[in-house]
């Protein structure tokens, strides 16, 4: 047992994020959404788009879109026992904005989780059900709306945060920004004097931002259960292996593209996961191992970063073509990224 890593695990003590209650002993695969499969797959076009980030900074953190993130929903998915949100949210508001939610929901458990609105069980025996086994939102009543904090003696009651003000503090809103380059679905807007910064949905009415505010915060909080490739242990499903090198591959040849202009840019705190450690430029990586010339030495992120460059002879590694085949059956080659061409 190696103090030196994470212990983290669900409630029933298997490898996988605290927020997924998932008691199944093996790999989990579900091929919807609760009631949506998937229907986006990475295309050629994703594949040039990734192509013509100029900097780490932005290749690092869109790499997580269209390139190779559809897949893990595809193959993961999400399901619980009579859960009827999406049903609900059909009904007011029409099926693709239902849909969107739906999806986002799922991706926004780990920043409920970090922030403390999503609580889950310490631990539940193998022989608890699953039904009993749930997490849950704190601050929602069963009417479904915010509590406040006070009693009923007379003394100050405070408003609890609205939903609108959890999904931001969260850094949920930001993570869903950062993620929608193509501007289709939230807007990021920061007031220009006080530098406040605010988002609303696209496409939606400035009178039904609340609600559709609500009906997102409603989902979330019915938190489910997850396939594995949908979370942090996706490393457990064999399929991670052969999905991964598809962005290493658009990495490294990046990184070939020597004509081709990229800059080095890491920012500190710009990573797309908030508050949760290990993005950042200077955090340590918890094993060692990986550099060949001091087996005993930890890198941090940008150490790594150096040693898999493959234009320097210490990358331990270099793909062996850069074709992408089945782009240049439809016409298009990406490795042209940088020309036009």
């Amino acid at each position: 047992d190696d103090d030196s890593t994470s212990h983290v695990s669900n409630s029933y003590g298997y490898l996988r994020a605290p927020w997924n209650t998932n008691n199944n002993p093996y790999v989990a695969r579900f091929n919807k959404t609760f009631e949506y499969e998937t229907d986006v797959m990475p295309s050629c076009t994703d594949y040039y788009d990734m192509l013509g980030y100029d900097t780490w900074l932005d290749f690092g953190m869109n790499i997580a879109n269209g390139a190779h993130g559809p897949v893990h929903g595809m193959l993961g998915g999400a399901w619980k026992a009579n859960f009827s949100g999406w049903q609900a949210a059909e009904e007011a508001m029409g099926s693709d904005s239902a849909k969107n939610l739906v999806y986002l929901s799922v991706a926004s458990y780990p920043q409920f989780w970090r922030d403390g609105i999503i609580s889950c069980p310490d631990s539940c025996s193998e022989d608890t059900a699953l039904e009993d086994c749930q997490c849950t939102c704190a601050g929602l009543t069963d009417d479904d709306t915010m509590t406040t904090n006070g009693d009923s003696s007379g003394s100050e009651a405070t408003t609890s945060p609205s939903t609108t003000e959890l999904l931001q503090r969260s850094g949920v809103f930001e993570r869903i920004a950062r993620h929608d380059v193509k501007g289709e679905l939230l807007e990021r807007r920061q007031n220009e004097l006080t530098g406040e910064v605010s988002f609303s949905w696209i496409g939606v009415e400035e009178l039904e931002q609340e609600s559709m505010n609500t009906w997102f915060f409603k989902m979330v909080c019915d938190v489910a259960q997850t396939g594995d490739m949908l979370g942090s242990s996706s490393p457990v499903d064999p399929i991670f292996w052969s999905v991964h090198p598809t962005v290493d591959r658009l990495w490294q040849w990046k990184r070939l593209s020597t004509d081709c202009m990229y800059n080095y840019s890491w920012p500190s705190g710009t990573s797309i996961y908030g508050t949760c450690s290990g993005h950042d430029e200077k955090d340590m990586l918890p094993y060692a191992g990986l550099n060949p010339s001091a087996s005993n030495s930890l890198l941090d992120n940008k150490g790594l970063y150096d040693l898999l460059d493959p234009t320097t002879s210490d990358s331990p590694y270099v793909y062996d073509n850069f074709e992408w085949a089945h782009c240049l059956q439809e016409g298009s080659d990406v490795r042209n990224f940088c020309t036009g061409s």
